[in-house]
């Protein structure tokens, strides 16, 4: 690395991060827009104390998406690195997401369009690519890896985007696990982010650092 490659740290304990860092981002699946809840070292979707996990990997999905990414777009030069400390209640899916443009909603909040998300759950990891297209989105689950995760156990994820010859690349990595698979379209300037979904996701941390 070199002295002035870029460093972004950020740990998520109550008066230990600048929320005006980010920009909270809303699923354009939904009109819902959620925020963070922040406990002693970490944050989590703000949600009823009564909701059940299983409501919110159901039928309140919508209620459980909250998504925010850091406010500065990157550019990938070599190798960009991302990762946070990240843990869920139920069965899934706390994520990083990396994201090329950010839209708007016509409520103003910001939204997203074409992103990827690198996702932990019970079973696995996940790549999706979600698409957009005439103002409708869409998503295909792009490349996985089949591996038993535990809840309430803090797992570092953490995604390595590289750029070759013939495009970007990832490389994911959780618990001595790891796969990669190559990222058709991304581009060379993204934002990170993260994204709790479909239960309960509590995140510790999230750092950036270009290599």
């Amino acid at each position: 690395m070199s002295v002035d490659a870029f460093e972004y740290p950020a740990c998520f304990a109550r008066g230990k991060w600048e929320p005006a860092d980010f920009i909270m981002v809303k699923g354009p699946r939904w009109e819902a827009f959620n925020q963070w809840e922040q406990m002693d070292d970490h944050i989590v979707q703000k949600v009823p104390p009564a909701v059940t996990d299983a409501q919110l990997q159901g039928p309140m999905h919508a209620d459980a998406y909250v998504a925010m990414c850091y406010g500065k777009k990157l550019k990938l030069k070599k190798k960009l690195v991302c990762s946070s400390v990240m843990s869920f209640d139920h069965r899934m899916a706390p994520l990083i997401v990396i994201a090329p443009v950010l839209g708007k909603h016509p409520s103003g909040v910001r939204e997203f369009r074409e992103h990827w998300e690198i996702v932990l759950y019970d079973q696995g990891l996940n790549v999706w690519k979600h698409m957009w297209k005439d103002g409708v989105p869409s998503w295909i689950k792009h490349s996985y890896l089949l591996a038993p995760y535990k809840k309430r156990t803090k797992y570092e994820l953490k995604v390595t985007v590289s750029a070759t010859a013939k495009g970007q690349t990832l490389e994911v990595e959780c618990d001595g696990r790891r796969f990669g698979c190559h990222l058709p379209g991304l581009g060379k300037e993204f934002y990170f982010g993260i994204i709790g979904c479909e239960g309960r996701n509590r995140f510790y941390d999230f750092k950036i650092s270009e290599k």
